[in-house]
């Protein structure tokens, strides 16, 4: 759901809402499309990253929607000005890379040698700089460091912890809304925001709780509801779904 779409519904109530996450701060906030950076493998068989566009277009760097692709900030911008503390900051709280120091190193040193223009060098520099014992399983070695630089890039925390709060504005006593995320990152932000409107805020040592205080909404769900076994099976994909869900049980004061 954009962030557009969710303000619009403030001005009126809705009877529910369904929310999938994530929320691409350039696909949902700005009309444009959003970008994420997918592996691929060339005809030569050399493994590496392309840009895909939330529009569904994949090609090489100059090729995919050239007036906003990820490469104008992530390549020329972002990787030459950010500090080695601040990026093995944001691989490793964004894609909880275990190695985030040691990536964002590597590619201090190379950056230094020749500017990272092509996500194939950086997908490159990220695989040898991770030991190689940590790199015989879980797939591509970079999907972490991609997903870390695809967030902050795109904004998409921001744009998540800014949306759930407009959504729940917008549900009507009675109504309900359902989130849908595939991250504990996003997860958590959801439930953060989920768990602060449905507790009561009477100032503690009052003899009587306020009816002005009492949780907007009632959880439905315990916890995250993950999908059975059966569906994963039948839709790998959604191995890594978490579902919550809340009822509007008052009005805001």
């Amino acid at each position: 759901m954009a962030f557009e779409q969710v303000h619009l519904t403030t001005y009126f109530s809705v009877p529910g809402l369904l929310v999938s996450v994530p929320i691409s701060g350039r696909g949902g906030f700005g009309g444009e499309c959003g970008h994420v950076l997918v592996p691929y493998q060339s005809i030569v068989g050399t493994e590496g990253m392309r840009p895909q566009c939330n529009c569904g277009r994949t090609g090489d760097l100059e090729s995919v929607c050239s007036l906003t692709a990820i490469e104008k900030t992530l390549l020329p911008y972002f990787l030459p000005k950010y500090p080695v503390h601040e990026l093995a900051r944001v691989l490793s709280e964004y894609g909880e890379e275990r190695f985030a120091r040691r990536i964002a190193e590597a590619v201090a040193r190379e950056r230094a040698r020749e500017p990272v223009t092509t996500t194939l060098r950086l997908s490159a520099i990220v695989k040898d700089a991770i030991p190689a014992a940590a790199r015989r399983t879980g797939g591509n070695p970079a999907k972490r460091t991609f997903q870390a630089l695809r967030i902050e890039v795109n904004d998409e925390l921001g744009a998540l912890r800014r949306a759930v709060p407009a959504a729940l504005d917008a549900i009507a006593v009675g109504g309900r809304i359902v989130v849908l995320s595939y991250q504990s990152l996003e997860d958590r932000i959801v439930k953060r925001a989920l768990v602060e409107r449905s507790v009561d805020t009477t100032p503690p040592g009052l003899p009587v709780l306020l009816a002005a205080s009492r949780p907007e909404f009632r959880l439905l769900t315990s916890g995250a509801e993950r999908p059975a076994e059966a569906e994963v099976v039948a839709n790998p994909r959604a191995a890594s779904a978490r579902l919550r869900a809340a009822q509007r049980e008052r009005a805001a004061a």
